[in-house]
């Protein structure tokens, strides 16, 4: 009989990370929560998270349109690097920013979820869902 496997591992029951490790991603959740409240449930958002090549981590913000089939639009992603809380990138289409602190990070999500893009993008999304409800009725 072999002998059994030697463990050098160690322990790893250690506590977890936990979401002050990466303090912008509870803000991320807040707003999707805002939009589906204020849109009384017609649009809803979800966070996408993915691993790309070099340690690189994306987390996509996507409006979903449970009306239209669950119909998905990804406004904007938060990239980081390695395990780092900061600095993140938020890039909406061609804008790209920096941030290198949580108040950073506000006033992004800030410009981002302020932006005509992002209200012309909200408001065709949240018509299209009335009228897709008014047709069902």
């Amino acid at each position: 009989m072999s002998e059994p496997a030697q463990d050098l591992w160690g322990d790893l029951s250690a506590p977890l990370p936990s979401e002050a490790d990466t303090p912008w991603r509870p803000l991320l959740r807040e707003q999707a929560e805002l939009l589906a409240d204020k849109t009384n449930g017609a649009l809803t958002a979800e966070l996408a998270f993915f691993a790309a090549p070099g340690g690189v981590f994306r987390t996509q913000f996507i409006i979903v349109v449970p009306a239209l089939d669950h119909y998905s639009h990804e406004l904007f992603e938060v990239t980081q690097r390695q395990f780092d809380p900061f600095p993140v990138e938020v890039t909406q289409r061609e804008r790209h920013m920096t941030c290198r602190t949580v108040d950073d990070f506000v006033e992004a999500l800030r410009a981002v979820l302020g932006s005509t893009t992002t209200r012309e993008v909200v408001n065709r999304l949240w018509l299209l869902a009335r009228e897709q409800r008014a047709v069902s009725l």
